[in-house]
């Protein structure tokens, strides 16, 4: 699910699923590259680069991103940029 919540300053944006969730074991390695969180189970594809990028991006922009998860329960990534009034 997708959702976005606009704030005084600012606009986040929420990416919500119901997975398996991440494990505290892996949390902390998210935002790290080259890390593939349980590619043993997976057909996929990738370099383990794209959250480290995406955050690099975001943060360049003045903003913020983040996340939540229990495992079991499912995760949720949020992203936040500021908002400027054009002239």
């Amino acid at each position: 699910m997708l959702e976005y919540k606009k704030q005084a300053n600012s606009l986040r944006v929420l990416v919500i699923d119901t997975g398996h969730g991440i494990s505290q074991e892996h949390q902390r390695l998210l935002f790290s590259s080259f890390s593939r969180l349980g590619q043993e189970n997976s057909t996929t594809e990738g370099s383990g680069v794209g959250l480290v990028i995406t955050k690099k991006l975001i943060e360049a922009m003045g903003g913020r991103i983040g996340y939540q998860s229990k495992e079991n329960l499912g995760s949720t990534f949020w992203f936040e940029l500021p908002l400027v009034k054009n002239n």
